[in-house]
């Protein structure tokens, strides 16, 4: 529903099922930042929407916002606390939350002291680690790591 791949309608695929997630705001940025981690884009800063703001899903609610907790460090969202999976109090598919991803850590080419990033993986999640000091990018070398 969103106009780039990291943005669009939340919906988690649980027992070969599409459902979606219902509810307000609440809570919603440490949620987002789990699910933006699950999809290999920075968990940082995401934008959060309710009210169907990339349309209305159309298979079940699956899970419900007031019901579910995340610190912000699992690995995906059904490691977060959760209620039973299709409890909800949603009439209908009016409250469905969407998110917009910040670009991957692969992507991050702004040097900013303290910023890091990966380069020349095969993949967002693989490559030299870099380090931002001042507005300038090093590589880390020395034991254990591999240069």
């Amino acid at each position: 529903g969103g106009s780039s791949p990291s943005q669009g309608r939340v919906e988690v695929c649980y027992m070969k099922q599409w459902g979606t997630i219902c509810g307000s705001s609440d809570g919603l940025p440490t949620l987002a930042n789990v699910i933006c981690r699950q999809l290999g884009y920075s968990p940082y800063v995401p934008n959060v929407y309710h009210n169907s703001y990339f349309g209305q899903g159309s298979g079940g609610i699956l899970l419900y916002t007031p019901n579910l907790f995340c610190i912000g460090n699992e690995r995906t969202l059904l490691d977060c606390y959760h209620a039973p999976i299709g409890f909800h109090l949603c009439n209908d598919h009016n409250n469905d939350v969407g998110i917009s991803c910040q670009a991957t850590f692969n992507n991050i080419s702004e040097c900013r002291s303290g910023s890091i990033r990966l380069v020349g993986g095969n993949n967002a999640n693989q490559g030299t680690v870099e380090f931002c000091i001042g507005d300038t990018w090093n590589t880390i070398c020395g034991y254990p790591w591999d240069c």
